[in-house]
């Protein structure tokens, strides 16, 4: 897209080299994704780089990434050294018919390829639902876009799933000061609590409105959260 910029939204790179990259397995996970709108169409190699999540955990941040279900999958069922001990949380919308209406509202797409993102958002959604059933793959956390005008009330519940990894998010929720135990009783006072330096996954259909999440993460817990 115009406005996206190399090395902030996303590392550029050409198809031979994450070619490379998959053959040398540098990638915790690498997915085709077909796009087809005013800002790009055509066929497109999206992958996560270990060595880029591991920066980020090494630095006392909290990697976040936005991935799809079979990225996620791919993620969760690594091995050895690319085994990641991640939080997986899925956003969805209430329902299917839901979605169909806010990506028809947007009116930058041709009906076919709303179709398909439907489809598409449909089988992540019925994956997302058979795969935990089947305890084959499962999200930490499945949250819900109830209302598209109320973007808050779905912040919340992320800062809420991901409270537990950070004395930030949960003090900042408590109305506390940031590194200050609510359990002193227990832990003596001049303690302090440590970050849980665990990756975040956000899957879901609704990329737009995950990037949008993203940023407000980052724009409210800079010194929590690491750009991968």
């Amino acid at each position: 897209r115009a406005h996206e910029v190399d090395g902030e939204h996303y590392n550029f790179v050409t198809e031979g080299s994450i070619q490379e990259g998959r053959a040398a397995r540098l990638f915790l996970e690498c997915q085709e994704v077909k796009k087809q709108n005013k800002w790009c169409t055509g066929d497109f190699l999206f992958g996560t780089r270990l060595t880029a999540v591991q920066q980020v955990a090494n630095s006392g941040k909290l990697p976040i990434l936005m991935i799809n279900a079979a990225g996620a999958k791919e993620m969760q069922h690594q091995t050895g050294k690319y085994k990641l001990d991640a939080l997986y949380i899925h956003v969805s919308p209430p329902a299917i018919e839901e979605l169909e209406r806010r990506i028809s509202e947007r009116l930058i797409e041709h009906q076919t390829i709303i179709d398909q993102r439907i489809a598409f958002a449909t089988s992540e959604m019925e994956k997302a639902s058979a795969e935990a059933e089947a305890l084959d793959f499962g999200y930490d956390y499945k949250v819900i876009d109830y209302d598209k005008y109320e973007d808050e009330r779905l912040y919340m519940d992320l800062k809420v799933a991901i409270s537990d990894l950070s004395p930030v998010i949960r003090n900042r929720l408590k109305g506390l000061p940031a590194y200050v135990l609510d359990y002193a009783d227990i832990i003596p006072s001049n303690s302090v609590e440590k970050m849980v330096p665990k990756p975040v996954l956000l899957c879901g259909p609704m990329t737009d409105l995950n990037a949008k999440m993203v940023m407000m993460l980052f724009e409210e817990f800079p010194e929590v959260f690491g750009h991968v």
